[in-house]
């Protein structure tokens, strides 16, 4: 029940912004910058300079089945949910990612 209640949040949220801004969040988020944002992220997060810190692959799409993905190796929420011995929390935090999306 809380993985469902977390879920529910996560679509309330995202509803709440107004339709502009999320087309112009859908606009960034595709842009060939934000692109090549996300791969310096993923050349820093292999840096190791945070260890707490998330470690990401980019994952170059088709252009047909999907655009671009990022794969998380090392996952921030789950090094902090580890370290506060709250790992059973972990499936929540993710269904509110997959809400948003």
């Amino acid at each position: 029940m809380p993985g469902r209640l977390a879920y529910l949040i996560g679509i309330e949220e995202a509803k709440a912004y107004p339709n502009i801004v999320r087309r112009f969040m859908e606009y960034i988020w595709f842009s060939r910058l934000f692109r090549a944002l996300i791969k310096r992220w993923q050349i820093r997060s292999h840096q190791g300079r945070y260890p707490a810190a998330s470690v990401i692959e980019y994952v170059e799409g088709d252009g047909e089945e999907f655009d671009y993905g990022v794969d998380y190796i090392e996952c921030a929420v789950c090094k902090f949910l580890r370290a506060e011995n709250a790992l059973e929390l972990t499936p929540y935090s993710c269904a509110i990612d997959k809400a948003c999306q």
